[in-house]
């Protein structure tokens, strides 16, 4: 469904190299087109991603946050904090998450799982929280999203220590263990990536 040559767009810090450090066979035939973020950059739109799950244990699935920033078509993704999480650790991530970026109001929760607990506990503490119920399948919301990926409008960040452990689940879904951080990404995507109104209210319904 979703190619690694797809993610050849990437973005750097001022200052910061330009290919990976130790790049990996499949990383040494992609043509790298390199983008260059200041701390002062502007995006015309933002949001903070949760795809919650339900327990912490060494077979649970995984817990992602993530912080996406649009440029016109293109979609950066900011930052990710991605690990197996109880409710607490899942609520310190996102907590965590928005003192990275407090310019960031508009932040999603997946209605499912822990989501409802983490919405009640959060409540009055932090704001922007806006519940998100998905409507179809995993396999649904992604595939509304590949052609952004395609296109090349989802842009990592290169030195993210979590950007190849994404692009692995990312080019494995449906088959991989997991797929809590496209999954993630799926719903940054869906809210701020410009899609069609009526394809996105057939995916996920907010509040």
């Amino acid at each position: 469904m979703i190619k690694r040559a797809w993610f050849r767009r990437v973005w750097i810090r001022p200052g910061e190299p330009d290919r990976p450090s130790v790049p990996e066979p499949w990383e040494l035939e992609t043509a790298w087109d390199v983008r260059t973020l200041k701390p002062d950059q502007h995006f015309d739109q933002t949001c903070l991603a949760t795809d919650a799950a339900f327990k912490e244990t060494t077979d649970s699935d995984f817990v992602a946050v993530g912080a996406f920033g649009r440029v016109g078509a293109d979609v950066y993704l900011l930052d990710l904090l991605w690990e197996r999480a109880d409710i607490l650790k899942t609520i310190a991530m996102l907590v965590e998450m928005s003192r990275r970026f407090p310019r960031i109001s508009t932040k999603i929760v997946e209605d499912k799982a822990n989501g409802p607990a983490i919405l009640t506990l959060l409540k009055g503490k932090l704001p922007g929280l806006i519940p998100v119920k998905p409507l179809g399948g995993k396999e649904a919301r992604i595939q509304a999203v590949v052609p952004l990926i395609e296109a090349g409008n989802f842009i990592l960040p290169l030195h993210h220590a979590k950007r190849r452990a994404l692009v692995h689940e990312a080019c494995s879904f449906p088959f991989a263990a997991n797929d809590d951080g496209i999954d993630m990404c799926a719903y940054g995507l869906l809210r701020i990536g410009r899609l069609g109104t009526s394809r996105l209210a057939s995916l996920v319904s907010y509040g």
